[in-house]
């Protein structure tokens, strides 16, 4: 993973819980200040461990931290610095998760070595749809539901996301998640 991803958590431990939160996940995680750089390719471990010591110092699941770190990651970081790209791309939640690997893919050129995740988007009914992430990688599917949440934020929706599957494919991870968008009345 890049270093942003490193930037992005260390962003929000310090936001949300302080600057000395953020020396006792640093510390616990043995990542080193150097591990920031936020356009070179690093280790994914580093994030990894970056998650588990958020986790056991912040007293909440890993699951729960990288649900969190998907909203932040959306509502800060994404939106700060893709921002005007995510609106065109899409007009809402479902508009950008349709166009997420066009989006993925105008981005790569930045990143050498850059595996990004793949998701697909089968609409159910004009509220409802599934959408399909893949993975070089496992255990983000919590990440994808705060990034759907956070989404949901960005676009001013009212969006719900269950997990409705998750298996491991070729070492990564194959996920199924149902998306619930709140129409306004009379559409």
């Amino acid at each position: 993973m890049y270093g942003m991803i490193h930037k992005a958590i260390r962003d929000m431990v310090k936001t949300v819980h302080g600057e000395e939160a953020w020396r006792a996940v640093l510390t616990e995680s043995g990542a080193a200040d150097g591990d920031f750089l936020s356009l070179r390719a690093y280790d994914d471990d580093i994030a990894y461990n970056l998650v588990g010591a958020c986790s056991t110092i912040l007293g909440a699941s890993p699951a729960a931290c990288l649900e969190d770190f998907g909203r932040f990651w959306i509502l800060v970081t994404a939106s700060q610095h893709y921002g005007d790209m995510m609106r065109s791309y899409g007009q809402d939640s479902f508009g950008l998760l349709n166009q997420m690997n066009e989006m993925h893919e105008r981005i790569s050129s930045t990143f050498s070595g850059y595996k990004p995740p793949h998701f697909t988007v089968e609409m159910r009914d004009k509220s409802t749809c599934s959408l399909h992430y893949r993975s070089v990688r496992q255990g983000l599917s919590p990440f994808v539901i705060g990034l759907v949440l956070g989404l949901g934020e960005f676009y001013g929706e009212a969006i719900s996301i269950d997990l409705e599957s998750t298996n491991s494919e070729g070492g990564g991870e194959y996920s199924v998640f149902k998306v619930t968008k709140t129409l306004p009345a009379g559409t």
